[in-house]
């Protein structure tokens, strides 16, 4: 008896050995050469989170930083969608579990990098996560500048913080409005035409003390655009035909997101168009909120109203194939590429990837209704 139990304690010990060599936890780094551009030390450092994987990928020469959609490791077969842009890494573990040989894959581009496990000898210093913005600071920009953007094919804008700055490309005042009032651009009521046909280019300081949330982001934009474009408007009620998300027919035990509250207080969310005939939705720490906001802005015809009761932060990876409702500022919708499974369309893909059921239906919703609005103020 004694023999036999030893038997099972030793089992159980070259499992856990072996369970210990094959985890991804750690930091991991290497270098990159982009097409065309400079070569950037990139190290990914991957943690556990609520029993999952999960992690954040550092740029460390250009100063970037973007959180993974989630990480698996299936045999040594090593996947990390990052929550941007159908951007991923794929690869390979070695036997020993110390090394990585993969590629960054970003559409259509694929982009050798080799990883290795960081020791303390060898770990390069990653960069503090920013301080956020103080309750207490007015959320104003501090100074900010808007001129007309030049000609381009890009359907929407685009906008992030680099360096203390609100930057914003190409972006219309609809593309605004959705953005800073989290809102859908049918629940927009009385907006000239020009409104979604302008396009401007912003450049607008941050102020000091920390980097903003989107919360705080969103108001900042508010302000911007009611000053610049001279807007007064008032809410109503109005019925509309919404999306609603709700928990799945497998309840909250059938829910297939993983919990992840260690990015911090954004949403961390990104879209992949249909430009290749397919959605990819990749977001590395959002709520239900998050996600809602994310789809009805940039990809669905209608608002989308969260009903789930969900209240925590979520990695979220969805595929699916569009239809002609979806992304309709996109006029380039080729077929997938060859060799591509079929993807289910979206409601299915809510319910078989995510564990949601997302409904069409109609309910009272909230819109506003410009009174006042004019072309941006010369800076």
């Amino acid at each position: 008896m004694n023999s036999r139990i030893s038997r099972i304690l030793l089992l159980s010990l070259v499992f856990s050995l072996l369970t210990m060599a094959q985890s991804l936890e750690g930091t991991w780094q290497g270098n990159l050469t982009f097409p065309n551009g400079p070569e950037t030390r990139v190290a990914i450092r991957v943690s556990r989170t609520d029993g999952a994987l999960a992690g954040t990928v550092y740029y460390l020469d250009t100063g970037g930083q973007v959180p993974l959609a989630g990480v698996t490791l299936q045999g040594s077969a090593v996947k990390m969608p990052l929550a941007v842009a159908n951007n991923r890494y794929e690869g390979t573990l070695s036997a020993d579990s110390n090394a990585i040989t993969g590629n960054l894959i970003s559409g259509t581009n694929t982009i050798p990098l080799s990883l290795k496990r960081a020791t303390k000898e060898t770990a390069w210093e990653l960069p503090k996560p920013p301080a956020a913005l103080g309750k207490d600071v007015p959320l104003e920009f501090v100074v900010g500048t808007i001129k007309p953007a030049a000609p381009t094919d890009v359907p929407t804008g685009t906008y992030g913080i680099q360096a203390g700055n609100y930057q914003g490309r190409a972006a219309s005042l609809v593309y605004l409005l959705t953005f800073g009032f989290n809102i859908h651009p049918k629940q927009l009521i009385g907006l000239p035409s020009w409104a979604a046909t302008d396009r401007y280019d912003i450049n607008a300081a941050l102020p000091e003390g920390g980097i903003p949330t989107d919360p705080q982001l969103r108001v900042m934009i508010q302000n911007f655009v009611k000053d610049r474009f001279g807007l007064t408007f008032h809410k109503e009620q109005r019925e509309l035909s919404v999306y609603t998300i709700n928990v799945g027919k497998g309840g909250l035990e059938g829910i297939k997101m993983t919990r992840n509250e260690a990015q911090g207080g954004n949403g961390g969310g990104s879209f992949a168009g249909s430009v290749q005939g397919m959605g990819v939705m990749n977001m590395g720490n959002a709520t239900m909120t998050d996600m809602a906001s994310l789809l009805q802005r940039l990809a669905l015809d209608r608002p989308v109203v969260d009903q789930t009761g969900l209240t925590g932060r979520y990695q979220i990876s969805l595929r699916w194939a569009t239809d002609n409702t979806q992304f309709q500022t996109i006029t380039l919708r080729p077929a997938p590429p060859e060799g591509i499974e079929p993807l289910p369309g979206l409601v299915t893909a809510f319910q078989e990837q995510l564990g949601l059921k997302l409904e069409a239906t109609k309910a009272p919703t909230e819109v506003l209704v410009f009174d006042k609005v004019s072309r941006p103020s010369e800076n």
